[in-house]
């Protein structure tokens, strides 16, 4: 009962993210290139990357070619697991590190081909939804807020519950990857612009103004 009566006062306001800014960075993905895998999060244990790099290492080692864009902020303790993986991956990192400047970093989104999201703790993830509006094949975890970025029809094509689900899911989009190339997702995000957002807040805490004058 008092959980029916907190949700009837409760409202969802999700976050605005400059997702047509994007735009004007705007690369074509280069037919018959290696397909890119791309890590744009925070370099944290909360991001899981050893399970990141463990499917990673499997496919490697299964001699499928592929390359990988490490991006995302790293402070003072980086797990161990980022210098030991660059150093099995070898050549097939091609960029490793934070990118500061807007324009290389969203470069980076229109480029890169799969995105595996392995993160154990995430409110929305922003970095996700970042690179779905660059049409990033997204390999999502069937947890956190994932399942409200993606509608209930098209979900099993993005979605693993086990680590042995996430590297087939990586290891058929890797293999697939003209298909993959052709997968778009801008329309599932494209909604969280600040342009849409924007009047939502105000709409939001207009409304809360009039409530609390009255």
């Amino acid at each position: 009962e008092n959980e029916s009566l907190i949700r009837e006062k409760s409202s969802v306001l999700h976050l605005g993210v400059d997702l047509k800014g994007l735009e004007r960075f705007r690369e074509e993905r280069a037919p018959g290139s290696p397909p890119l895998v791309l890590w744009n999060h925070r370099w944290e244990y909360d991001k899981n990357p050893e399970e990141f790099f463990r499917a990673l290492l499997i496919l490697a080692n299964e001699d499928l070619d592929f390359r990988v864009a490490l991006l995302g902020e790293s402070f003072s303790e980086i797990p161990a697991v980022f210098s030991r993986a660059v150093k099995e991956l070898g050549s097939r990192i091609i960029h490793s590190g934070y990118l500061p400047d807007r324009s290389e970093y969203a470069s980076w989104l229109w480029r890169a081909d799969i995105l595996p999201v392995t993160s154990l703790h995430d409110f929305f993830g922003a970095g996700g939804v970042e690179a779905m509006y660059c049409n990033c094949c997204p390999v999502l975890p069937e947890r956190l807020a994932y399942p409200e970025h993606i509608p209930a029809s098209r979900r099993d094509e993005f979605f693993y519950r086990k680590f042995d689900e996430l590297v087939n899911m990586l290891r058929y989009r890797i293999q697939k990857i003209e298909e993959t190339r052709k997968v778009r997702t801008r329309e599932f995000v494209s909604g969280y612009d600040w342009e849409n957002m924007a009047p939502a807040y105000d709409r939001f805490f207009n409304g809360l103004y009039g409530r609390t004058k009255n």
